[in-house]
């Protein structure tokens, strides 16, 4: 029988009738834990490794967003333990087939050229009709916009879509619901006893609207955004007994409110962004031994500080009044958070079944080093905007299962790579302008199981600043012997364009990325020899049409990309020769993709 996800792009409604699905306990098969989402040939770093331990194949939706823009589908799951997506205009694409398209931007008539075999999703719009519908065999979600949206029509005028309780008023009760943006009372939904996920935003939402949660006994994901509700409001959250992921963001949580996630027994999964508790909240966090996924922000210290100097100085807010300059310092007041200490961070060490750590914008000394040293079980591990004390890298000897490692903006050296490359099994890592050196680089020769190598640097802006080349001939050579590299970016640095074709020795690789670096014809040329790269994706990288001529060489390419680059009557010419690709994305003018349409047939080409 088939079964139905009806989702309003803030509101989900994910019907579950059919009743054949085994659950993964029941069904005897091992489902993966957690899922690896890549958007256009880059791994989705926010998303990435995503836990699906909680989730029903064949019942259950993962949200797959475009990471460029608001957009994204909920995608069926059925089990996968990778997920390669990426957009075109409206159209969703898993593994190069299409499996959803949103009839706000896809004219109907578009469809009939398309091969609708496989689409389960589809975002409602202009031709939504049941003769469309019943010629989607494969169908399983339908997206409605939500109120408020304005929908943009084909004759370019503009309309508001019924109110999302209109859709509730006609869903049988009996269905599951995925709620991803609710701003109002939730007495609506009550009816439905089986509410999922639910997302709660806005300012029309009534804080005492809260206690309704408590009737949704089998809410599995909450997430609140951007609402000041009080750590009073927690109390009937904690109450909630399957609830298994909770996001709290631009929140008002305290320590009083820490010590109501702290009785949530059967949470798995805990996300934290702004919130106002320091050491004592973290031991209240602590207790909750069922957790496995922790991300912990705090606002850019810098920027409160900065601020408050202009407040003192009375520079740039003397033309409020009264009323609103107290408003403001009240709201300051409430952002000043206190911030944990070495204290507070040994209280991490209790999380015996964390697998992944994310602490952004927050400083890390060596008693907090040790804490997440002890975390015996941690796969992944992020850092944003961190500050580490690098003399206790020695205290992450415990994390010899380590497989994704990343950190953007941090003062990491060379002895973490050095650290990395010689205790963890890493199969992911991103490094985003740190302090790791050309020097330090060698130390990928002992990554042995890395699939995924993602570098970027900014150049100082200093006049008549040369960079060195970092990707030079040595480094080249030692990326071409990792034999098990698949998916490489490099970004924001110099390169040697003559060494390119050493990576011809490179069986494995499979995706390359270059982004605002100097590549140029000669190493597109070197580039042709690597005999499995399948995808290039070039990012602000200054070659000539005239270099076109090259990809004509590579044996594997099924993927081409580059941005910020005209295309004229000669790379035409050469692109029009390029038979084997599946994707091909550049500049273009309408007139020119139409033409390569023509000429690529089993070709998908798009234009930015």
């Amino acid at each position: 029988m088939r079964w139905y996800l009806v989702m309003l792009f803030s509101l989900v409604i994910v019907s579950v009738i059919s009743c054949g699905n085994e659950n993964r306990l029941e069904s005897g098969r091992e489902y993966p834990q957690s899922v690896v989402l890549i958007y256009e040939g880059k791994w989705v770093t926010d998303t990435s490794n995503m836990d699906v331990s909680w989730l029903e194949p064949g019942k259950d939706a993962i949200y797959l967003q475009d990471p460029e823009e608001s957009a994204g589908f909920y995608y069926p799951w059925s089990g996968e333990d990778t997920i390669r997506y990426f957009y075109d205009y409206g159209l969703l694409y898993v593994d190069s087939q299409l499996v959803g398209f949103n009839l706000v931007y896809v004219k109907r008539q578009k469809l009939d050229s398309l091969d609708l075999s496989n689409v389960t999703a589809i975002h409602a719009g202009e031709g939504l009709d049941d003769k469309l519908i019943s010629m989607l065999s494969s169908l399983k979600v339908i997206m409605v916009p939500s109120e408020g949206e304005m929908v943009f029509t084909t004759d370019t005028t503009t309309a508001s879509p019924p109110s999302p309780l209109t859709y509730l008023d006609v869903i049988p009760t009996n269905t599951a619901i995925y709620v991803t943006g609710w701003d109002g009372s939730l007495r609506p939904l009550l009816r439905f006893p089986d509410v999922r996920e639910l997302t709660l935003w806005g300012s029309c939402l009534r804080i005492r609207d809260l206690k309704f949660l408590t009737r949704m006994k089998n809410l599995r994901c909450l997430r609140i955004n951007s609402l000041e509700i009080p750590n009073s409001g927690l109390r009937h959250i904690h109450r909630l007994p399957n609830l298994i992921v909770l996001n709290l963001t631009f929140t008002d949580v305290g320590k009083r409110g820490a010590r109501y996630i702290g009785k949530m027994k059967h949470l798995k999964e805990l996300t934290i962004n702004e919130a106002r508790f320091g050491d004592k909240g973290l031991k209240h966090i602590s207790r909750s031994k069922s957790l496995e996924r922790l991300s912990i922000g705090s606002l850019y210290p810098w920027t409160l500080r900065e601020i408050a100097e202009d407040l003192k100085g009375d520079k740039w807010w003397w033309y409020l009044g009264g009323a609103d300059r107290r408003e403001l310092l009240k709201h300051l007041r409430s952002v000043f958070m206190p911030v944990p200490t070495g204290k507070g961070w040994r209280h991490l060490s209790r999380l015996k079944n964390l697998r992944y750590l994310s602490i952004s914008n927050y400083e890390l000394d060596a008693e907090g080093t040790l804490a997440i040293g002890n975390l015996e079980g941690l796969e992944d591990l992020h850092f944003y905007s961190i500050e580490l004390d690098n003399e206790s890298v020695d205290s992450f000897s415990g994390l010899g299962g380590l497989k994704y490692f990343s950190c953007n903006r941090g003062n990491l050296d060379d002895r973490w790579l050095q650290y990395l490359s010689k205790r963890t099994p890493l199969e992911y890592l991103f490094l985003i302008n740190t302090d790791i050196t050309r020097d330090g680089l060698e130390n990928l020769a002992g990554m042995e199981e890395l699939k995924t190598l993602d570098l970027i640097w900014i150049w100082p802006e200093d006049e008549g600043y040369e960079p060195e080349p970092y990707f030079s001939a040595d480094l080249w050579a030692l990326i071409a012997g990792m034999d098990s590299l698949e998916n490489l970016c490099v970004r924001g640095t110099e390169i040697d364009n003559k060494s390119l074709g050493l990576l011809a020795e490179s069986n494995s690789l499979k995706s390359l990325t270059f982004e605002m670096t100097n590549l140029e014809g000669e190493g597109l040329k070197r580039l042709s020899r690597v005999p499995n790269l399948e995808e290039l994706h070039l990012w602000h990288v200054e070659i000539e049409n005239a270099d076109f001529r090259y990809l004509l060489e590579f044996p594997k390419l099924t993927l081409f990309r580059h941005w910020t680059m005209e295309v004229d009557d000669a790379g035409m010419n050469y692109l029009k020769c390029l038979h084997n690709l599946k994707r091909l994305w550049l500049d273009f003018e309408p007139a020119q993709e139409a033409e390569l349409k023509r000429a690529l047939p089993g070709c998908l080409v798009g234009y930015y």
